[in-house]
């Protein structure tokens, strides 16, 4: 493997990564609106489609029509998920405890 694709593989990797951050943080961002809405389901299906035609589209431009490319995009799209959930899941188990100790 060559210096160009070893940078090329890296610079996937940080797109993917940037991806993954808009589209986790999209999410966010729509569940946080959608608690307050009148009508939660535009906000989950209209939040949906332009997070994955954004991600869909980010995924094309970078990878440059090779798999491998594609590959590192994904990998770094995965790690952002995996931060994201990780850093969730005290949150997450902390709010449900508090929920059912007050029902």
């Amino acid at each position: 493997m060559n210096s160009e694709a070893i940078m090329a593989g890296g610079l996937a990797l940080l797109g993917g990564m940037g991806i993954g951050g808009l589209y986790f943080g999209g999410l966010w961002w729509t569940v946080q609106r959608m608690m307050n809405s009148p009508r939660p389901i535009l906000w989950i299906s209209g939040s949906f489609a332009l997070r994955a035609a954004a991600a869909m589209a980010g995924f094309y431009w970078i990878s440059g029509r090779q798999w491998q490319q594609v590959f590192f995009c994904l990998a770094g799209f995965l790690v952002v998920r995996w931060i994201v959930l990780r850093g969730m899941r005290g949150s997450i188990g902390g709010d449900m405890r508090a929920r059912s100790s007050a029902a």
